[in-house]
């Protein structure tokens, strides 16, 4: 009978139905020691780990092993990821808990606090959808990419180098930042088209947002060719990006094309079977349609270096790639050797 008893509760631990990690240990802990002395060492032991938990120091922890195996055990996998360009990243879990590491130039990892559908990492700054559809970004504000966020419900964001351009509820692009009428102000905020659009994206000195119908509209500076108009006639699109001075999207046929500037062969995709593109400074990534992932252009970092595997999702920004896995897990490449980008948490 013991021993019937014995197995399933071993069971029940299993598949998370009775306490299997601290909580039992301390309980085993107390049963084999002296009872009186032992549950005040329980006691002192459960409130130190709690403070090691609040204060998230595993070297104050008495366990660390047990501490991290609870944290792996309890972390909601990652349902999105976007990758920085100042070596940092930002991704959403799937209880909307938001989470950005890296390098913390201008306070590029200090989200502001509240749940989040979906955050987009841009150069220096970086934005998020809240789940009440509001938006809030944080980072660099030295052209009103941050402070400038207007106050109505969006369904997605993008942040670029000096500028933020979201879809509002109703489908309307609304752009946010630099217009301080230099050279690097070429219309990025004051030329968004007036049409509805499905979604949007904010690259350096432009940005592309791709209509219901699969037509696509860019405005901003257009100096390496990066407008639609170079993209082969009659293109349709089911995701769209625009970086550095390129642009590249998947059409409903699954061909990537990029178009704009290809000096280092940053917008030479292979020819194949793309359902997302992802376009860098110098380099883009692609997902197939077997959830594989292909890389082209500079490999300074070894950023057209894809791991193995299989992925739901594809960001870069400047110069590292992220990847969502189908287990929801997130892989990222392409850091410097010192990088912290690359690096998320479990």
């Amino acid at each position: 009978m013991k021993k019937t008893l014995f197995a399933l509760l071993l069971v029940l631990s299993f598949v998370g139905l009775v306490p299997a990690c601290s909580e039992v240990d301390d309980d085993d802990a107390a049963a084999n020691d002296d009872d009186a002395a032992n549950d005040d060492d329980a006691a002192n032991d459960d409130d130190s780990g709690d403070d090691d938990d609040d204060s998230g120091d595993d070297d104050d922890s008495g366990d660390d092993d047990d501490s991290g195996d609870d944290d792996d055990a309890t972390s909601p996998p990652w349902v999105q990821v976007s990758a920085g360009g100042d070596d940092f990243s930002c991704g959403v879990r799937a209880d909307q808990s938001p989470y950005c590491w890296g390098t913390n130039s201008n306070g590029v990892l200090d989200i502001p606090p509240g749940s989040y559908v979906q955050i987009s990492a841009g150069v220096s700054h970086a934005c998020g959808v809240k789940t009440d559809g509001g938006v809030a970004c944080w980072g660099l504000d030295d052209f009103g990419q941050v402070s400038n966020a207007p106050q109505v419900p969006f369904t997605s964001v993008s942040a670029g180098q000096s500028h933020s351009c979201g879809v509002t509820g109703v489908g309307i692009i609304r752009c946010w930042g630099i217009q301080d009428g230099s050279t690097t102000d070429a219309g990025q905020v004051t030329d968004v088209p007036s049409d509805s659009f499905s979604s949007v994206s904010a690259g350096y000195h432009h940005s592309c947002a791709l209509r219901a119908d699969g037509t696509a509209a860019c405005w901003g500076w257009d100096g390496f060719g990066q407008f639609p108009s170079e993209a082969p006639p009659g293109s349709n699109f089911t995701q769209l990006t625009g970086s550095y001075y390129t642009t590249c999207g998947a059409t409903v046929d699954n061909e990537g094309l990029c178009w704009g500037r290809d000096n280092l062969g940053q917008a030479s995709p292979p020819m194949l079977d793309f359902e997302q593109m992802a376009a860098g400074y110098f380099h883009g990534c692609g997902l197939r349609t077997d959830a594989t992932v292909d890389c082209w252009g500079s490999d300074s970092d070894g950023n057209t270096v894809a791991p193995p595997g299989a992925f739901i999702e594809l960001s870069t920004k400047r110069n590292h790639v992220c990847g969502l896995t189908i287990d929801g897990r997130i892989e990222c490449w392409g850091c410097p050797t010192d990088g912290l980008g690359c690096s998320p948490p479990l």
